[in-house]
């Protein structure tokens, strides 16, 4: 189960905001990913990968807005 910690409709696309903890490959990014600094790291769109994901933290990223649909689906 996902630590959600709000969820949001915006243009059409429901999202998720996680704690990078929480993240796993295949998820694609709702909204771009973006340093205090204001240095992108990845765009809206991004499939995560486990380099992307580790990227983010070494950048101390917190959290990261996830489009809800790219979400792994629980088993029955």
């Amino acid at each position: 189960m996902h630590s959600i910690l709000k969820h949001t409709f915006f243009g059409g696309t429901f999202m998720i905001k996680l704690n990078v903890d929480r993240l796993e490959t295949g998820m694609v990014a709702a909204q771009p990913i973006v340093t205090k600094r204001g240095q992108t790291i990845a765009p809206a769109g991004t499939v995560l990968t486990a380099q992307l994901i580790a990227k983010l933290s070494f950048y101390r990223i917190q959290t990261v807005m996830i489009d809800e649909s790219s979400l792994p689906k629980a088993a029955d």
